[in-house]
């Protein structure tokens, strides 16, 4: 190997190494602030994910508080109109006179046909919407009085 060849590998390798060496910590240290600049922005949207959460929550909180409010007022003043308290003494009334017109026979077969609707397509369909559960009817006719049939 000629003086020229060894001055030229010498040369190369003095530059060469602190290219690389500077190259690998610039790689690292770009890699770290990547994963750091990553973990502030997760962080950052999870937190504006929490707030628009919020918002919507209390909007919905509110808009439920309103529906209620105004169900009571409703209901406030249904119950101060003297119409309506005649014509629930009225309906208790006739709804017992109607009661009195049917023999045993007549309620049974009202109370079978009700129980057969609401131990069919009803209870099917509760048990759908509610992950199958019971609806717990049978508990509900039993304890049905005959005006109710």
């Amino acid at each position: 190997m000629t003086i020229r060849t060894r001055l030229i590998s010498l040369l190369l390798a003095c530059g060469l190494t602190p290219m690389l060496l500077v190259s690998y910590l610039d790689h690292r240290r770009n890699a770290e602030n990547a994963a750091t600049i990553e973990t502030k922005a997760e962080a950052a949207l999870r937190e504006s994910a929490e707030h628009r959460l919020a918002a919507v929550a209390a909007a919905r909180g509110k808009d439920i508080e309103h529906y209620f409010d105004g169900v009571i007022a409703h209901v406030k003043s249904l119950a101060g109109d003297d119409t309506i308290a005649r014509g629930l003494v009225r309906l208790s009334r006739d709804l017992k006179a109607l009661a009195a017109e049917f023999d045993a026979s007549q309620v049974e077969a009202g109370r079978s046909e009700l129980g057969s609707y609401y131990r069919g397509p009803f209870e099917s369909e509760y048990r759908r919407q509610n992950e199958g559960r019971s609806s717990g009817i049978d508990s509900v006719l039993a304890n049905l009085d005959p005006i109710a049939t």
